[in-house]
């Protein structure tokens, strides 16, 4: 597929099923660590292998025949929002990210549906694949125009055109909402816990993989608008115990 064909690109709603549905197979039946929908490991390995697979169904083996783009992947276990992200370098090469974190904590404890893009999922796979799909659009509206915000209109008309996509957010699950949901426990409350032999007692202001509990000290580092003193304490959300 050479850049001209890449750029008027256009399936309808069932070939883009059909095709996402050819790569999710596909992965099942050739990674090494992704052997079923709501898989429990994933590699980088498992990353080349969906581009390459998006590359050949959807692209035309566009980025393996023609593109001089160098395509490097990344898992993260730190991204606690970001579902994804392409960085590009000044070099040429490009960095396309997943967050396993939120991967991993989607289709686990917390039932809910899950959409990505607009689309509804109906495993884990298919959440990575969609918001694969994403970070591929960035690559596409940077190598045909040289920049890429998906806050355009540029971006959500190839989304739409390529990969059926209607949106371009996702609703995986995060930590504040598996706080609110299995724990009980949301911002703005007060909790208990135990630390060093100590029942302390706080506000939580912040949850990522931890809760971030205000602990008033009157030695603390941190001060609110009443005068009044904190300490910051990083806490597990299990050993939380919610008041009132």
């Amino acid at each position: 597929m050479d850049r001209n064909t890449l750029a008027g690109l256009r399936y309808d709603r069932g070939h883009i099923e059909a095709m996402r549905k050819a790569v999710h197979e596909a992965i099942i039946s050739r990674s090494k660590n992704i052997r079923e929908g709501d898989f429990n490991a994933i590699g980088l390995a498992d990353m080349k292998l969906m581009f390459d697979l998006y590359d050949e169904l959807f692209l035309g083996r566009y980025f393996s025949d023609v593109s001089a783009t160098k395509v490097v992947f990344r898992l993260s276990k730190r991204a606690t929002r970001a579902a994804g992200k392409t960085a590009f370098y000044a070099d040429g090469a490009v960095v396309i990210a997943l967050s396993s974190y939120l991967l991993f904590m989607t289709f686990g404890d917390v039932k809910r549906d899950i959409r990505v893009n607009g689309v509804a999922c109906r495993d884990r796979l298919e959440a990575a694949q969609l918001v694969f799909e994403h970070e591929l659009v960035h690559l596409l509206e940077h190598e045909l125009h040289g920049a890429t915000s998906c806050s355009g209109s540029r971006f959500g008309a190839i989304a739409m055109a390529i990969f059926g996509h209607t949106e371009v957010t996702h609703q995986l699950v995060i930590q504040a909402e598996r706080a609110r949901e299995i724990y009980g426990v949301k911002i703005g409350d007060t909790v208990e816990f135990e630390l060093e032999g100590r029942t302390m007692r706080g506000l939580v202001s912040r949850v990522t993989k931890r809760a971030t509990v205000m602990v008033e000290d009157p030695e603390g580092p941190w001060t609110d608008g009443k005068g009044k003193k904190y300490i910051k304490c990083y806490i597990p959300l299990q050993m939380l115990r919610r008041q009132g």
